[in-house]
């Protein structure tokens, strides 16, 4: 989590990755994460996206966007692949151009919305996940620690 937040980027973003790792360090300094790092290091990217995004869109500090807000991103009954085109939408619009490697909010995008599938002969090559890692870490942090916005929704 940290080396993402390393790469820089806009203030709201390192704004977002602090409030984000604030919440998720502590609860897990005391664990052995080495199974479950990947999910929970995509999760809290995938929570700081989104406090970032809510934060441009109303003007806001990351620390005054309400969990409530982050409905629309993380709601259930939605896709993963409509869920993820929605945040597409909504990065774009922020000014971020989804090709452009060197942004490091669409550096970090690309990792954590990549959509896993488990093949049918190799089940374990996926790190125990089905759909992209913002939500599959998410689902993760809210059973762990309580983060409570997450409906993993119709994988």
């Amino acid at each position: 989590m940290r080396d993402w937040q390393a790469k820089g980027g806009p203030r709201l973003w390192l704004e977002a990755w602090e409030q984000v790792i604030g919440l998720v360090e502590d609860p897990f300094q005391a664990r052995d994460i080495a199974n479950e790092g990947v999910l929970i290091a995509e999760g809290a990217a995938g929570l700081a996206t989104a406090l970032y995004l809510l934060a441009a869109e109303q003007n806001l500090p990351p620390e005054q966007v309400a969990w409530g807000m982050a409905d629309e991103l993380y709601g259930p009954g939605v896709h993963a692949q409509e869920r993820t085109a929605h945040w597409q939408a909504r990065l774009t619009a922020a000014g971020h151009g989804l090709a452009d490697t060197s942004d490091p909010v669409v550096a970090v995008w690309r990792i954590i919305s990549r959509f896993h599938h488990p093949s049918d002969d190799h089940y374990g090559s996926t790190f125990r996940r089905w759909g992209p890692g913002y939500i599959a870490g998410a689902e993760m942090l809210h059973h762990l620690i309580g983060i409570p916005l997450v409906d993993p929704g119709d994988w």
